[in-house]
Parts: structure tokens; sequence; C-alpha cells
């Protein structure tokens, strides 16, 4: 029996358990998918069946994956990318979109401000925004320029350009800042609730790192960037903000540093293109470096 034959029945259920696996939930998969979470299931067990051993440990609605869900899962994250990836590069565009990629949390903290100069620049294109942290997805020739952060190495086959240093530096609401005035003028860090970014603290950009702590410190923890300035805008806690993501809240008097010092990442954000570079794409690029000053900062509108 060829691979294909062996291999076609499976491909609907391969899709489901990709996203299983992706979204952590069936009832994540079932959303994403707009399927009945019963047909998720089915699909899962049919899957199971066919393959002859068991892909999820269940344990009433919750799961583990096992070895082998997680090698299958692996593989069929490949396989639909290489999917998604062949099918973008055939299908025909048009020169009067422009295609930006970036991922959810630039798009809203930094990107949207500049919308305005974005459509400038573009002189009359449709501007298509399209958000994802899989930055692989943005390396089609479907996608004109994407915002990537990383060392300039990471991308050997791109035309590159710095768009504003990785730093980064402790923000607070100023009502949270007046409740602890004595810790603020001090530096400290005892007494302030602290909201945290992932779940690694002891990572660059975490407080662990910041305070130079041997332990895990207690506060609420945010999985993107966006949410947890949120929290910090309601005075929930402190937050260590990438520079230029928190520019328009500090300089509106919504949030405020704590003290001078900054921290620089071996990372840094990047314009990435292909080349040869198209004229809108140098216009867009030109634009977007002009917004900022050299160290990240800058008015939106400026």
């Amino acid at each position: 029996m060829t691979a294909s034959r062996r291999v076609r029945p499976l491909l609907n259920g391969l899709a489901v358990f990709e996203a299983v696996s992706r979204r952590g939930s069936l009832t994540g998969a079932a959303s994403e998918l707009n399927i009945a979470q019963s047909a998720v299931s089915r699909h899962v067990a049919e899957l199971e069946r066919r393959i002859g051993q068991p892909l999820l440990r269940r344990n009433g609605n919750r799961f583990t994956m096992t070895s082998g869900g997680i090698e299958l899962a692996e593989a069929a994250a490949r396989a639909l990318r290489d999917l998604d990836r062949v099918v973008r590069d055939l299908r025909p565009r048009s020169d009067d979109v422009f295609v930006l990629g970036c991922s959810p949390d630039i798009a809203e903290a930094w990107l949207m401000p500049r919308y305005h100069r974005i459509l400038a620049a573009l002189d009359g294109r449709h501007l298509r925004l399209q958000t994802s942290v899989d930055y692989s997805l943005f390396d089609g020739p479907d996608i004109d320029l994407s915002i990537r952060f990383g060392t300039k190495s990471d991308w050997p086959d791109f035309h590159v350009a710095l768009l504003f240093p990785g730093s980064w530096f402790p923000v607070l609401s100023p009502a949270l800042a007046e409740r602890f005035r004595e810790e603020i003028e001090s530096e400290g860090f005892d007494r302030i609730p602290l909201l945290h970014l992932g779940a690694n603290q002891g990572a660059p950009g975490g407080w662990r790192h910041w305070l130079g702590a041997d332990r895990e410190l207690p506060g609420s923890s945010f999985s993107s960037f966006t949410p947890m300035i949120h929290a910090a805008l309601a005075g929930e806690g402190a937050a260590l903000a990438w520079s230029g993501f928190v520019d328009s809240h500090i300089e509106a008097g919504r949030l405020m540093r704590i003290g001078t010092r900054t921290e620089n990442a071996p990372e840094s954000f990047y314009l990435l293109a292909r080349t040869p570079l198209r004229t809108p794409t140098i216009a867009v690029i030109e634009t977007l470096r002009a917004s900022v000053t050299p160290n990240g900062r800058g008015r939106p509108g400026t």
C-alpha cells in the first residue's frame, strides 16, 4: 500500500488532532474549527483506532499527550505549515494589497498607533495586517513586510532593517505609585504587586532576572504582553515593559517609569522583507523607522 493510501483516510483527523494539541483542549479545537466538541472527540478516537494506539491520556475533562501523540502532533503541524505555505505561494496576489505580518502584541501596542502613517506611505494601496506568534508564517512571498524579534543572523535570506532595540524597564500606574510612594522613591519592590509575562520569571524581561531573586515571585501571570499592560493600566501591579510599546501611555500620564534603569536584550525588533525590495515596501520601512528615535521611542504621529 502506498503512503498516500495509508495517510489519506487520516487527513481530517490529523488536522483536528493538530488543533487539539496546539489549543490544549477539545473545546478550543472545536471553537477554532467551528465544529462540535463531540465531533472533535470522534475524530481523535477514529485516529487512535486507525493508528492502533492511544494519543491522549484522558482524566475526566482533562488530558495529557502520550509520547506517540506528541510525535504525531508535531509531524502534523509541520505538514500543515508546509501545505499552507505552498498554497499561499501559488495563490495570485494583487499589487493593490500590501501584506504586513507581526505578532498580535506588536500590532496592538506599537503598530496600530502608526496605522495612518502606513496608509499614507502606501499611496492608495490597501493594507492587510496578518498577525501570528509563528514567524514562519511570514516567510512566504505573499508577505511584503514583517516585524520580528530576534537577532539579525536569524534571517539570512531576508533584507533586515533594525526597527528598535529590545530593552525594557518597570512601569506602573500613577495611582499605584501613590500607594507605594516610599518603595518607588527607593526603587524597592518588596510590597508592590508584580505582573509577570510568561511562566519563566528568570528569563530576560522577567522579574526574577530584574531583581536578581533566587525564587519564584508572587503575582499574576500573562501569556502575552497586551493583557499584562492593560492590568498595569488598571493599577493591578507593576510590569516590565518593552521600550517603544508603552511610550504613548507614559506620555499621556497613564503609566510611569520606576527609576531610570533600563535592561537591554541581545535581541531587537527588526523589519524583514524579501529582495528585491518593492517601492511600497521601501516606503513603509522608511516610514516606520522614521517614527522612532534611535532608542526605540518616539511619538507615533511624529
